[in-house]
């Protein structure tokens, strides 16, 4: 899941390893938002795309390519907020 500034895709920017693109539960930022907004596709329940059952755990991979200059961008102090409000908001569900 990425929170990037500028809303990086992982698939579409090499980071494949993360399985996304690959795998359905493997979600972005922005589809995290859109799954537990109360007009979403789940009307504001987290459940996984793939069958929509209630996920046992949950991941958050933040800073994806703040490392690598390749491929990443800078992290901002407001994209760890971001992924720590919607980490709460799983936990929370």
């Amino acid at each position: 899941m990425t929170s990037a500034a500028n809303r990086v895709r992982p698939s579409f920017h090499g980071y494949g390893e993360y399985g996304y693109g690959k795998y359905k539960d493997v979600i972005d930022g922005l589809q995290f938002e859109r799954l537990i907004s109360a007009s979403g596709p789940t009307n504001g329940e987290l459940k996984r795309p793939s069958d929509g059952k209630i996920p046992q755990k949950v991941v958050f991979i933040s800073c994806v390519g703040s490392r690598d200059n390749a491929k990443g961008a800078a992290v901002l102090l407001e994209d760890l907020l971001h992924v720590h409000r919607q980490a709460h908001h799983a936990v929370q569900a």
